[in-house]
C-alpha cells in the first residue's frame, strides 16, 4: 500500500553549517509541527491486538502515550491529536517483530489561546545519537531499540523514502519535523529521522 506521510515543509536545499534545524520553535507557528512528506511502498498488516502503549527516551527524558494511527483521508499517515503523544503506524510493523515500526510525533506546538509556541514530544529528537537507547513498550513488556543513526534531509529528498520501508529486521524509525517552518504554506523545510535497531 502506498503510504504518504503528511507535509511539512518546502523543498529547500540543506545548510550543514547550520546548528539550529529543529532547535528552536518558531514564533510564527499556527499548526502542530508533523512528519514530512515522503512516499514510498510499505507493507502492510492487519491491525493486531495489544498495541504498543509507550515509548521512553531517557536521553530526552521523554516518557510518552503512543496512540495507534492508520492514514488520514489524504492518504498520509495521520499525526497524533495532541503535543505529547506518539503516533504508531498500526499497519506496520508491531514493536519487538521482525519488521520497520513507525513512530511519528510533533516536534512543537501552539498554544491556542495564548499564540505561544512550546516543544513538543520530539522536540529533542534531533539531540539523538548511536547508542542511545529508546524503549518501547506493550503493556508490562519493553522492546529495547538501540539509535543507529540521526539523519535531517530536506522534506522532498527522495532518499528518505527508504527510511519507511519494511525490513527483514527489526527496527524502529521516528520521525519528527525540522528546519524552518514557513508561516505561508504551514509546513516545514526539513524531517528528522531517527532509525534504531532493535537489541538483542
Amino acid at each position: 500500500m502506498l503510504l504518504i506521510l503528511t507535509a511539512c515543509g518546502r523543498p529547500q536545499p540543506p545548510d550543514p553549517s547550520d546548528n539550529n534545524l529543529a532547535e528552536q520553535p518558531s514564533q510564527s507557528q499556527e499548526s502542530p509541527g508533523t512528519v514530512s512528506e515522503t512516499q514510498t511502498i510499505v507493507q502492510t498488516r492487519p491491525s493486531r491486538p495489544d498495541p504498543p502503549t509507550s515509548v521512553r527516551i531517557p536521553a530526552l527524558g521523554v516518557d510518552a502515550q503512543i496512540v495507534p494511527l492508520g492514514l488520514d483521508p489524504d492518504g498520509a499517515m495521520a499525526s497524533p491529536d495532541g503535543p505529547f503523544e506518539v503516533g504508531w503506524y498500526s499497519p506496520g510493523a508491531r514493536p519487538g517483530e521482525r519488521g520497520n515500526v513507525l513512530l511519528d510525533g510533533h516536534v512543537d506546538w501552539t498554544n491556542r489561546q495564548t499564540g505561544v509556541p512550546f516543544g513538543a514530544v520530539f522536540w529533542g529528537l534531533r539531540q539523538l545519537g548511536q547508542g542511545d537507547e529508546v524503549y518501547i513498550n506493550i503493556g508490562d513488556k519493553s522492546h529495547k531499540y538501540i539509535v543507529e543513526k540521526t539523519v535531517v534531509l530536506p522534506w522532498d529528498d527522495p532518499s528518505g523514502a527508504g527510511y519507511l520501508q519494511n525490513t527483514d529486521t527489526p527496527i524502529a524509525t521516528l520521525i519528527t519535523c525540522g528546519g524552518s517552518y514557513d508561516k505561508s504554506a504551514r509546513n516545514y523545510s526539513h524531517r528528522v529521522v531517527v532509525v534504531t535497531r532493535l537489541a538483542v
